[in-house]
């Protein structure tokens, strides 16, 4: 049976982007594994989103990824390993405009790509310099460029889709200590910077847009963030470890709402570490690493996006 969950932790203001404010309450929907079990999902981080319910996640201690429909199949592949299709510590994942699905393999320093079913594709070392690095987070645009955060340093990697190195960003003063990464349709790359408790946003080649965030718990206000995700209509989630909450942001950094609070409870969350929303913009699945499950999310309303904006479109469906 479904559950539908409505408290303080989830309820929310949903507001409409640049026009008159619209209410709506965020609903707790489910959880996977539940209840949780770490034998099934341990310490889950990374989480990727398609249609009809369907996510992947990174089974990250159990060294595997999983395919997730929230009322039907469920399967995985991987395993500890270095061979082809095998992994040590999966770290995060994305999916391409085409459906393959793009794996941080990163004990093995190197991206691996399946299709959508789990079958080897191909694989690339994360070489810099000469050297290998440990990669952390990945996103794929609209036009298959991979994006590849390398961890500890101020440096992502631009591949193409099979993994020919096109460029980098590295050593810049508008990038620091990268934790979340995630890229708009319009192809902006948004990252969280988890140490200085800020998000900041650029263009594909690296050119530095803007900023927001300062540390504190209040609305817009951040604390440790970690995951990002990009809704089709532009609009920024943002999980924040230290407060326990994910925060919706317009593209670019206007607090818009939050949902969440410290526990295990449905709705809450012990360390939320990425986020990802379905192509129609229907569902929020956030992945909680101490609690070693998945949740997810629906708004019980719907904001319009004013027409000055282009066609009327609902926010969410």
């Amino acid at each position: 049976m479904k559950k539908v969950l409505k408290t303080a932790a989830v309820a929310v203001t949903l507001v409409a982007f640049y026009g008159a404010p619209a209410w709506g309450v965020w609903l707790y929907e489910g959880q996977w594994p539940d209840p949780p079990d770490p034998n099934t999902l341990n310490s889950p981080r990374g989480v990727a989103a398609i249609g009809d319910g369907t996510f992947y996640v990174c089974d990250v201690t159990n060294h595997r990824v999983w395919c997730v429909n929230v009322t039907g199949p469920r399967f995985y592949w991987g395993g500890y390993g270095s061979d082809p299709g095998k992994f040590i510590y999966p770290y995060d994942v994305a999916l391409s405009p085409d459906n393959r699905v793009y794996v941080v393999d990163r004990d093995n320093n190197r991206i691996q790509y399946f299709n959508a079913t789990g079958s080897f594709l191909g694989s690339w070392n994360t070489l810099y310099d000469g050297r290998l690095m440990i990669p952390v987070r990945i996103a794929v645009a609209r036009n298959s460029t991979v994006f590849v955060v390398i961890g500890g340093n101020k440096l992502v990697l631009r591949y193409s889709s099979t993994g020919s190195l096109l460029g980098s960003w590295v050593g810049t003063t508008f990038l620091d200590s990268v934790s979340g990464l995630a890229i708009s349709p319009s192809s902006i790359v948004y990252v969280a910077e988890g140490p200085v408790h800020r998000v900041k946003y650029f263009t594909r080649a690296g050119s530095y847009l803007g900023q927001w965030g300062s540390f504190g718990s209040g609305p817009g206000q951040l604390s440790s963030p970690q995951g990002i995700g990009v809704a089709p209509n532009g609009s920024v989630f943002v999980c924040e470890g230290g407060n326990r909450r994910v925060q919706l942001f317009t593209p670019t950094g206007s607090y818009l709402e939050m949902f969440g609070s410290r526990g295990k409870g449905p709705g809450q969350f012990e360390n939320p570490n990425s986020v990802a929303i379905s192509p129609g913009g229907e569902t929020v699945f956030v992945a909680d690493s101490p609690t070693d499950r998945v949740q997810w999310f629906r708004p019980d309303n719907v904001a319009v996006i004013p027409a000055s904006l282009g066609k009327v479109k609902a926010l969410f469906r």
